[in-house]
């Protein structure tokens, strides 16, 4: 009677990985291929956070098999993107986390919370949201194991890049300190990168101040290129001048055709004479 029971059970559970299958499949097949070219007919190239068709199908998947990571990031990524809606796709990884049995991938849903909010949303961060995007990077952290790894299924999703995106949020937060020993105590080294994230925190090392008043990456941008000359990533910096590659002003060319069309006028006017000069 117990081994009837037991099967049944097992024989439930495959039926429905199956049917979870059958439909994930149908919306990864959306993700790729999207929608018809009714000229050529020919499938278009998709892409989930941009298919809104896919939706409705991730949906019943997290339903029918609710403890399946990667539907719910997939899901939360369309939602945020395709229908502009960041608010319900932190609730669906909220739900994934919740319903998770996979320990060794769960952090992807924790990290995607904060992705959401920093990357997606289009308004601006709030104190309160750039704390709450740390909290949910930091457990993040905790949940990622040695097998974790392995079974990403984004390379994006690794203990390293927590860091930084934590190191990043405390420096717009302007604690320079807790940004330093976040990334100093994860090993990561400030040189050897032209991440300029990394620039400012070694810069700011090197100080030795312990509570430097910090500005915010763009006010940081700012500051490292107002000098007149200096060295450029590129040619597109929008400076005057570069080192090496210095551009005149142009208020002198101004300034002698000025002169030079007055002194034209005078001429044409008879107020000043050939002989004169």
């Amino acid at each position: 009677m117990l081994r009837d029971s037991y099967d049944n059970q097992r024989g439930a559970e495959r039926i429905r990985s199956f049917v979870a299958a059958v439909i994930f499949k149908r919306a990864d097949e959306l993700m790729h291929r999207g929608s018809i070219d009714p000229e050529n007919q020919h499938f278009k190239a998709g892409s989930y956070v941009g298919n809104t068709d896919i939706i409705p199908l991730l949906k019943l998947v997290t339903l029918i098999a609710p403890e399946e990571s990667a539907p719910y990031q997939i899901l939360s990524r369309s939602l945020a993107y395709a229908q502009d809606n960041v608010s319900e796709g932190v609730k669906i990884l909220q739900r994934g986390i919740m319903n998770s049995s996979q320990p060794d991938s769960v952090h992807e849903l924790y990290a995607s919370v904060a992705l959401l909010k920093m990357f997606f949303d289009k308004n601006p961060m709030s104190p309160e949201e750039k704390f709450s995007a740390i909290k949910y990077l930091n457990a993040a952290c905790e949940k990622y194991n040695e097998n974790s790894a392995e079974i990403s299924s984004d390379p994006a999703f690794t203990l390293e890049n927590y860091k930084i995106l934590i190191a990043r949020l405390y420096v717009e937060l302007k604690d320079s300190a807790m940004a330093l020993k976040t990334l100093e105590e994860a090993g990561i080294a400030l040189t050897g990168s032209n991440d300029l994230l990394f620039s400012y925190l070694a810069d700011y090392k090197m100080s030795g101040l312990e509570n430097m008043q910090l500005l915010s990456l763009e006010e940081v941008h700012k500051d490292k290129f107002e000098n007149d000359t200096h060295e450029c990533v590129d040619d597109c910096c929008c400076h005057e001048t570069h080192e090496n590659k210095t551009i005149p002003s142009l208020k002198y060319f101004f300034s002698a055709l000025k002169s030079g069309l007055i002194f034209i006028a005078l001429l044409v006017s008879g107020w000043v004479k050939k002989e004169s000069f």
